[in-house]
């Protein structure tokens, strides 16, 4: 297989306030808008998509055991940028010890939103394990 991209597509009832969460907060934009289908691309090139319910896909997506996951390069910056802009937060901050910090968020359609940034003391583990 020669694959050329990835992305999820999920059907919803309605994209009421996708636009302005995944365009507005993470610097989305949105390289697809039909009746319908509307496809975001991030700045780095992740790519998220969302269609409303039809035939083809007769079931919605109730938001549920999914999670987005976004690599920054300053999680505490962006934690507090979303602060300010409300963001509704599921679980604050916080470091794992599977080597990242992160933030869990929500958005409108209740799909988490996993904002981390990967810490040293990962980086120097991946740097051991490859050698």
């Amino acid at each position: 297989m020669n694959l050329k991209k990835l992305y999820a597509l999920l059907t919803v009832e309605s994209f009421a306030g996708l636009k302005d969460f995944y365009c507005g907060h993470f610097g989305f934009s949105v390289t697809m808008e039909a009746p319908g289908y509307l496809h975001f691309t991030g700045t780095t090139g992740g790519e998220l998509a969302f269609m409303t319910q039809d035939t083809c896909a007769p079931a919605v997506f109730g938001g549920q055991g999914l999670t987005v996951c976004l690599e920054v390069a300053d999680v505490d910056a962006e934690v507090a940028r979303l602060a300010k802009e409300k963001v509704p937060v599921v679980v604050p901050l916080r470091d794992n010890p599977w080597g990242d910090r992160s933030v869990i968020l929500r958005d409108p359609l209740g799909i988490h939103v996993y904002v981390y940034q990967t810490t040293q003391a990962a980086k120097q583990a991946a740097t051991q394990a490859a050698m």
